[in-house]
Protein backbone atom coordinates (compact mmCIF):
# COMPACT_ATOMS: atom_id res chain seq x y z
CA UNK A 1 0.00 0.00 0.00
CA UNK A 2 1.83 3.11 -1.23
CA UNK A 3 -0.33 5.37 0.95
CA UNK A 4 0.49 3.49 4.16
CA UNK A 5 -3.13 2.98 5.17
CA UNK A 6 -2.71 -0.78 5.69
CA UNK A 7 0.19 -2.81 7.17
CA UNK A 8 2.85 -3.98 4.71
CA UNK A 9 3.23 -7.62 3.88
CA UNK A 10 6.65 -7.94 5.50
CA UNK A 11 7.56 -6.41 8.87
CA UNK A 12 10.06 -3.60 9.05
CA UNK A 13 13.10 -3.76 11.33
CA UNK A 14 12.60 -1.24 14.12
CA UNK A 15 16.13 0.13 14.09
CA UNK A 16 16.93 -0.17 10.39
CA UNK A 17 14.04 0.98 8.19
CA UNK A 18 11.85 4.01 7.56
CA UNK A 19 8.32 3.77 6.18
CA UNK A 20 8.05 5.95 3.03
CA UNK A 21 4.42 6.57 1.95
CA UNK A 22 2.47 9.00 -0.21
CA UNK A 23 0.17 11.62 1.23
CA UNK A 24 -3.57 10.93 0.82
CA UNK A 25 -6.19 8.18 1.22
CA UNK A 26 -6.08 8.32 5.05
CA UNK A 27 -5.11 10.58 7.93
CA UNK A 28 -1.56 11.23 9.06
CA UNK A 29 -2.40 9.60 12.37
CA UNK A 30 -3.40 6.35 10.66
CA UNK A 31 -0.23 6.30 8.57
CA UNK A 32 1.87 6.79 11.71
CA UNK A 33 -0.02 4.09 13.66
CA UNK A 34 0.36 1.57 10.81
CA UNK A 35 4.10 2.32 10.50
CA UNK A 36 4.55 2.16 14.27
CA UNK A 37 2.79 -1.18 14.56
CA UNK A 38 4.86 -2.53 11.64
CA UNK A 39 8.06 -1.72 13.55
CA UNK A 40 9.25 1.19 11.41
CA UNK A 41 11.99 3.40 12.78
CA UNK A 42 10.49 6.52 11.16
CA UNK A 43 7.66 7.67 8.89
CA UNK A 44 8.30 9.77 5.79
CA UNK A 45 5.19 11.15 4.08
CA UNK A 46 5.80 12.37 0.53
CA UNK A 47 3.53 15.08 -0.85
CA UNK A 48 1.85 14.22 -4.15
CA UNK A 49 -0.46 15.97 -6.59
CA UNK A 50 -3.47 13.66 -6.14
CA UNK A 51 -3.74 14.57 -2.45
CA UNK A 52 -4.48 18.20 -3.37
CA UNK A 53 -7.74 17.34 -5.14
CA UNK A 54 -11.03 16.88 -3.35
CA UNK A 55 -11.95 13.62 -5.04
CA UNK A 56 -11.54 11.84 -8.34
CA UNK A 57 -15.02 12.73 -9.63
CA UNK A 58 -14.93 16.52 -9.19
CA UNK A 59 -11.27 17.07 -10.14
CA UNK A 60 -11.37 20.27 -8.05
CA UNK A 61 -8.62 21.39 -5.73
CA UNK A 62 -9.51 21.11 -2.05
CA UNK A 63 -7.78 24.45 -1.52
CA UNK A 64 -7.86 26.84 -4.51
CA UNK A 65 -4.87 28.67 -2.98
CA UNK A 66 -2.68 25.58 -3.40
CA UNK A 67 -1.50 27.04 -6.72
CA UNK A 68 -0.21 30.50 -7.59
CA UNK A 69 -0.53 31.69 -11.18
CA UNK A 70 1.55 34.81 -10.44
CA UNK A 71 4.63 32.63 -9.93
CA UNK A 72 4.27 30.60 -13.11
CA UNK A 73 1.42 30.15 -15.60
CA UNK A 74 1.17 28.57 -19.03
CA UNK A 75 -1.19 26.58 -21.22
CA UNK A 76 1.62 24.05 -21.56
CA UNK A 77 2.39 22.10 -18.39
CA UNK A 78 6.07 21.49 -19.13
CA UNK A 79 6.64 25.20 -19.83
CA UNK A 80 4.99 26.11 -16.54
CA UNK A 81 7.07 23.59 -14.58
CA UNK A 82 10.31 24.72 -16.23
CA UNK A 83 10.03 28.24 -14.78
CA UNK A 84 12.79 28.86 -12.24
CA UNK A 85 10.38 30.77 -9.98
CA UNK A 86 8.29 27.60 -9.45
CA UNK A 87 10.25 25.93 -6.63
CA UNK A 88 8.06 22.82 -6.60
CA UNK A 89 8.69 22.21 -10.35
CA UNK A 90 5.08 21.05 -10.48
CA UNK A 91 2.09 22.67 -12.18
CA UNK A 92 -1.57 21.72 -12.40
CA UNK A 93 -4.89 23.22 -13.40
CA UNK A 94 -8.25 23.55 -11.68
CA UNK A 95 -10.34 21.54 -12.46
CA UNK A 96 -7.76 18.92 -13.29
CA UNK A 97 -7.66 18.03 -17.00
CA UNK A 98 -9.71 21.08 -18.02
CA UNK A 99 -8.76 23.81 -20.49
CA UNK A 100 -7.74 26.10 -17.61
CA UNK A 101 -4.10 27.22 -17.68
CA UNK A 102 -1.52 25.39 -15.61
CA UNK A 103 -0.27 27.20 -12.51
CA UNK A 104 2.63 26.54 -10.15
CA UNK A 105 1.82 24.34 -7.14
CA UNK A 106 2.96 25.95 -3.90
CA UNK A 107 5.33 23.86 -1.84
CA UNK A 108 3.74 24.67 1.51
CA UNK A 109 4.75 22.49 4.45
CA UNK A 110 2.83 22.20 7.69
CA UNK A 111 2.76 20.24 10.89
CA UNK A 112 1.11 16.83 10.64
CA UNK A 113 -1.55 16.01 13.23
CA UNK A 114 -0.41 12.59 14.43
CA UNK A 115 -2.87 12.34 17.30
CA UNK A 116 -1.79 9.52 19.63
CA UNK A 117 0.80 8.13 17.19
CA UNK A 118 3.90 9.61 18.77
CA UNK A 119 6.05 6.50 19.05
CA UNK A 120 8.20 7.24 15.97
CA UNK A 121 9.42 10.43 14.29
CA UNK A 122 7.41 11.55 11.24
CA UNK A 123 8.47 13.92 8.42
CA UNK A 124 6.46 15.56 5.62
CA UNK A 125 8.45 15.99 2.39
CA UNK A 126 7.44 18.75 -0.04
CA UNK A 127 7.09 18.55 -3.82
CA UNK A 128 10.56 20.01 -4.37
CA UNK A 129 12.25 16.99 -2.75
CA UNK A 130 9.62 14.30 -3.29
CA UNK A 131 11.19 12.73 -6.40
CA UNK A 132 14.62 12.51 -4.77
CA UNK A 133 13.18 10.88 -1.64
CA UNK A 134 11.24 8.30 -3.66
CA UNK A 135 14.36 7.42 -5.68
CA UNK A 136 16.35 7.08 -2.46
CA UNK A 137 13.69 4.78 -1.01
CA UNK A 138 13.82 2.52 -4.06
CA UNK A 139 17.60 2.19 -3.71
CA UNK A 140 17.41 1.45 0.06
CA UNK A 141 19.42 4.55 0.90
CA UNK A 142 20.34 5.44 4.47
CA UNK A 143 17.80 7.71 6.22
CA UNK A 144 18.58 10.23 8.97
CA UNK A 145 15.80 12.13 10.70
CA UNK A 146 16.68 15.27 12.66
CA UNK A 147 14.29 16.70 15.24
CA UNK A 148 14.11 20.45 15.83
CA UNK A 149 14.71 21.42 19.46
CA UNK A 150 11.65 22.41 21.44
CA UNK A 151 10.96 26.11 21.70
CA UNK A 152 12.06 27.62 24.97
CA UNK A 153 12.60 31.03 26.47
CA UNK A 154 15.79 32.51 25.13
CA UNK A 155 17.76 35.20 26.88
CA UNK A 156 18.02 37.12 23.61
CA UNK A 157 14.25 37.71 23.71
CA UNK A 158 14.60 39.66 26.95
CA UNK A 159 17.57 41.59 25.54
CA UNK A 160 15.54 42.59 22.48
CA UNK A 161 12.57 43.58 24.66
CA UNK A 162 14.79 45.61 26.98
CA UNK A 163 16.60 47.24 24.08
CA UNK A 164 13.39 48.19 22.28
CA UNK A 165 11.71 49.50 25.42
CA UNK A 166 14.82 51.40 26.49
CA UNK A 167 15.27 53.10 23.11
CA UNK A 168 11.58 54.06 23.03
CA UNK A 169 11.69 55.49 26.55
CA UNK A 170 14.94 57.38 25.97
CA UNK A 171 13.84 58.80 22.62
CA UNK A 172 10.45 59.83 24.04
CA UNK A 173 12.06 61.53 27.02
CA UNK A 174 14.48 63.46 24.84
CA UNK A 175 11.74 64.36 22.36
CA UNK A 176 9.52 65.84 25.10
CA UNK A 177 12.11 68.38 26.17
CA UNK A 178 9.99 71.31 24.92
CA UNK A 179 6.97 70.23 26.93
CA UNK A 180 9.09 69.67 30.05
CA UNK A 181 10.67 73.11 29.75
CA UNK A 182 7.31 74.80 29.30
CA UNK A 183 5.86 72.93 32.27
CA UNK A 184 8.76 73.82 34.56
CA UNK A 185 8.66 77.40 33.30
CA UNK A 186 4.96 77.90 33.99
CA UNK A 187 4.66 75.87 37.16
CA UNK A 188 7.92 76.82 38.86
CA UNK A 189 7.70 76.87 42.64
CA UNK A 190 6.82 80.42 43.90
CA UNK A 191 8.74 82.11 46.70
CA UNK A 192 7.26 81.92 50.23
CA UNK A 193 6.83 85.72 50.35
CA UNK A 194 4.84 86.02 47.13
CA UNK A 195 2.53 83.13 46.12
CA UNK A 196 0.58 83.99 42.97
CA UNK A 197 -1.93 81.58 41.47
CA UNK A 198 0.27 81.17 38.39
CA UNK A 199 3.84 82.36 38.14
CA UNK A 200 3.88 85.30 35.70
CA UNK A 201 6.04 84.52 32.69
CA UNK A 202 7.72 87.90 32.80
CA UNK A 203 9.04 87.30 36.32
CA UNK A 204 10.07 83.68 35.82
CA UNK A 205 13.57 82.71 34.87
CA UNK A 206 13.92 81.46 31.29
CA UNK A 207 14.25 77.70 30.85
CA UNK A 208 17.85 76.43 30.87
CA UNK A 209 19.52 75.54 27.61
CA UNK A 210 19.49 71.87 26.65
CA UNK A 211 22.00 69.87 24.61
CA UNK A 212 19.18 68.85 22.25
CA UNK A 213 18.40 72.52 21.52
CA UNK A 214 21.20 72.37 18.95
CA UNK A 215 18.84 70.30 16.79
CA UNK A 216 16.24 72.34 14.94
CA UNK A 217 12.84 70.85 15.74
CA UNK A 218 10.21 70.55 13.02
CA UNK A 219 6.55 70.36 13.96
CA UNK A 220 4.59 68.09 11.65
CA UNK A 221 1.33 69.09 10.02
CA UNK A 222 -1.18 67.00 8.08
CA UNK A 223 0.33 68.26 4.83
CA UNK A 224 3.84 67.31 5.99
CA UNK A 225 2.69 63.80 7.01
CA UNK A 226 1.12 63.18 3.58
CA UNK A 227 4.24 64.46 1.81
CA UNK A 228 6.38 62.23 4.05
CA UNK A 229 4.32 59.13 3.14
CA UNK A 230 4.50 59.97 -0.57
CA UNK A 231 8.27 60.47 -0.32
CA UNK A 232 8.71 57.12 1.47
CA UNK A 233 6.60 55.40 -1.18
CA UNK A 234 8.61 56.85 -4.03
CA UNK A 235 11.92 56.09 -2.34
CA UNK A 236 10.96 52.45 -1.66
CA UNK A 237 9.74 51.89 -5.23
CA UNK A 238 12.96 53.43 -6.51
CA UNK A 239 14.99 51.09 -4.30
CA UNK A 240 12.86 48.20 -5.58
CA UNK A 241 13.92 48.78 -9.19
CA UNK A 242 17.51 49.42 -8.20
CA UNK A 243 17.56 46.22 -6.13
CA UNK A 244 16.30 44.22 -9.11
CA UNK A 245 19.01 45.53 -11.44
CA UNK A 246 21.90 46.23 -9.06
CA UNK A 247 21.25 44.32 -5.80
CA UNK A 248 24.76 44.37 -4.33
CA UNK A 249 25.42 47.99 -5.25
CA UNK A 250 22.06 49.05 -3.79
CA UNK A 251 22.82 47.35 -0.48
CA UNK A 252 26.22 49.04 -0.24
CA UNK A 253 24.71 52.45 -1.08
CA UNK A 254 22.04 52.09 1.61
CA UNK A 255 24.64 51.00 4.16
CA UNK A 256 26.83 54.01 3.35
CA UNK A 257 23.90 56.43 3.73
CA UNK A 258 22.98 54.72 6.99
CA UNK A 259 26.55 55.07 8.22
CA UNK A 260 26.67 58.79 7.43
CA UNK A 261 23.45 59.57 9.28
CA UNK A 262 24.20 57.14 12.13
CA UNK A 263 27.62 58.72 12.70
CA UNK A 264 26.11 62.19 13.15
CA UNK A 265 23.35 60.89 15.44
CA UNK A 266 25.75 58.80 17.55
CA UNK A 267 28.04 61.80 17.91
CA UNK A 268 25.24 63.97 19.29
CA UNK A 269 23.62 61.48 21.67
CA UNK A 270 26.57 59.37 22.86
CA UNK A 271 30.05 60.53 21.90
CA UNK A 272 29.73 64.29 22.43
CA UNK A 273 28.26 64.13 25.98
CA UNK A 274 30.91 61.55 26.90
CA UNK A 275 33.77 63.63 25.51
CA UNK A 276 32.42 66.79 27.18
CA UNK A 277 32.22 65.01 30.53
CA UNK A 278 35.83 63.78 30.32
CA UNK A 279 37.30 66.85 28.64
CA UNK A 280 35.26 69.73 30.03
CA UNK A 281 38.04 72.37 30.24
CA UNK A 282 38.79 72.11 26.54
CA UNK A 283 35.25 71.99 25.17
CA UNK A 284 35.07 75.70 24.32
CA UNK A 285 38.13 75.69 22.08
CA UNK A 286 37.33 76.30 18.44
CA UNK A 287 38.84 74.16 15.70
CA UNK A 288 39.61 75.80 12.36
CA UNK A 289 41.03 74.27 9.20
CA UNK A 290 42.23 76.68 6.49
CA UNK A 291 40.22 79.41 8.18
CA UNK A 292 37.00 77.40 8.17
CA UNK A 293 35.44 76.80 11.58
CA UNK A 294 34.65 73.10 12.06
CA UNK A 295 33.20 73.49 15.56
CA UNK A 296 34.34 73.16 19.12
CA UNK A 297 37.05 70.70 20.01
CA UNK A 298 34.69 68.29 21.76
CA UNK A 299 32.35 68.28 18.74
CA UNK A 300 35.19 67.44 16.35
CA UNK A 301 36.61 64.70 18.60
CA UNK A 302 33.16 63.20 19.15
CA UNK A 303 32.48 63.18 15.40
CA UNK A 304 35.80 61.45 14.70
CA UNK A 305 35.08 58.80 17.35
CA UNK A 306 31.59 58.25 15.94
CA UNK A 307 32.72 57.70 12.38
CA UNK A 308 35.51 55.39 13.54
CA UNK A 309 32.79 53.28 15.16
CA UNK A 310 30.75 53.42 11.94
CA UNK A 311 33.76 52.23 9.93
CA UNK A 312 34.33 49.47 12.49
CA UNK A 313 30.71 48.31 12.07
CA UNK A 314 30.95 48.41 8.27
CA UNK A 315 34.10 46.28 8.24
CA UNK A 316 32.83 43.64 10.71
CA UNK A 317 29.10 43.86 9.86
CA UNK A 318 28.92 40.16 8.96
CA UNK A 319 30.44 39.01 12.26
CA UNK A 320 28.25 37.60 15.03
CA UNK A 321 28.94 40.46 17.43
CA UNK A 322 28.21 43.22 14.89
CA UNK A 323 24.54 43.33 15.96
CA UNK A 324 25.59 45.29 19.05
CA UNK A 325 27.21 48.06 17.00
CA UNK A 326 24.30 48.09 14.54
CA UNK A 327 21.71 48.41 17.30
CA UNK A 328 23.54 51.31 18.97
CA UNK A 329 23.82 53.19 15.68
CA UNK A 330 20.19 52.49 14.76
CA UNK A 331 19.00 53.58 18.23
CA UNK A 332 20.87 56.87 17.77
CA UNK A 333 19.03 57.51 14.50
CA UNK A 334 15.68 56.75 16.20
CA UNK A 335 16.45 59.25 18.95
CA UNK A 336 17.56 61.85 16.42
CA UNK A 337 14.33 61.45 14.45
CA UNK A 338 12.09 61.80 17.51
CA UNK A 339 14.04 64.79 18.81
CA UNK A 340 14.03 66.56 15.44
CA UNK A 341 10.39 65.85 14.57
CA UNK A 342 7.53 66.92 16.84
CA UNK A 343 3.97 65.63 16.48
CA UNK A 344 1.66 68.31 17.95
CA UNK A 345 -1.30 66.15 18.97
CA UNK A 346 -2.48 62.56 19.39
CA UNK A 347 -4.95 62.89 16.50
CA UNK A 348 -2.17 63.50 13.98
CA UNK A 349 -0.07 60.73 15.54
CA UNK A 350 -2.92 58.20 15.09
CA UNK A 351 -3.44 59.32 11.50
CA UNK A 352 0.27 58.91 10.79
CA UNK A 353 0.25 55.39 12.27
CA UNK A 354 -2.81 54.49 10.17
CA UNK A 355 -1.19 55.75 6.96
CA UNK A 356 2.01 53.80 7.66
CA UNK A 357 -0.06 50.70 8.42
CA UNK A 358 -1.75 50.97 5.02
CA UNK A 359 1.65 51.69 3.46
CA UNK A 360 3.15 48.50 4.93
CA UNK A 361 0.19 46.33 3.90
CA UNK A 362 0.35 47.65 0.35
CA UNK A 363 4.11 47.31 -0.05
CA UNK A 364 4.22 43.75 1.32
CA UNK A 365 0.99 42.06 0.19
CA UNK A 366 -0.65 44.15 -2.56
CA UNK A 367 2.37 45.42 -4.49
CA UNK A 368 2.97 42.03 -6.25
CA UNK A 369 -0.21 42.60 -8.27
CA UNK A 370 1.28 45.83 -9.69
CA UNK A 371 5.03 45.18 -9.73
CA UNK A 372 5.19 41.39 -10.08
CA UNK A 373 6.95 41.04 -6.74
CA UNK A 374 6.62 42.26 -3.16
CA UNK A 375 8.32 45.66 -3.09
CA UNK A 376 9.12 45.50 0.63
CA UNK A 377 10.41 41.92 0.53
CA UNK A 378 12.53 42.54 -2.56
CA UNK A 379 14.22 45.58 -1.01
CA UNK A 380 14.65 43.87 2.38
CA UNK A 381 16.31 40.81 0.81
CA UNK A 382 18.37 42.69 -1.79
CA UNK A 383 21.75 41.12 -2.34
CA UNK A 384 20.54 37.85 -0.78
CA UNK A 385 23.03 38.34 2.05
CA UNK A 386 26.25 36.51 2.74
CA UNK A 387 25.19 34.72 5.92
CA UNK A 388 24.89 30.95 5.50
CA UNK A 389 22.68 28.63 7.49
CA UNK A 390 24.67 25.81 9.00
CA UNK A 391 23.66 22.62 7.24
CA UNK A 392 22.95 19.42 9.07
CA UNK A 393 25.25 16.48 8.44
Amino acid sequence: DKFGSTPPEAGLAADAAAHVVLRGECSFEQKALVAQEAGAAALIVVNNLDSLYRNASSNLLSNPCATDCLISQSNDRSTCEAASECRSSLCTNNPYGSDAPYCCVLDNLFGMNLGNATGIPAVLVGFENSAAVLRAAESNAEVRVFTEPELSLDGSLFIILLLGSGVTALASYRAARTERKHASYLWAAPSPDDIPDILPPQTAAPPPKNHDDQIEQVELSLYAVVIFIVFCTGALIGLFYLAKEFPQQTVIAVQVLFGISAGAAFSHFVAQPFVTYLWAPSTAKKVRVFGYRLGTLNEVVALLISYLIVIWWFVVRHQNYAWFLLDILAASICCMFLVAVRIPNIKLACLMLLLFFIYDIFMVFISPKFFGDSVMVRVATAGEGTAKVKERP
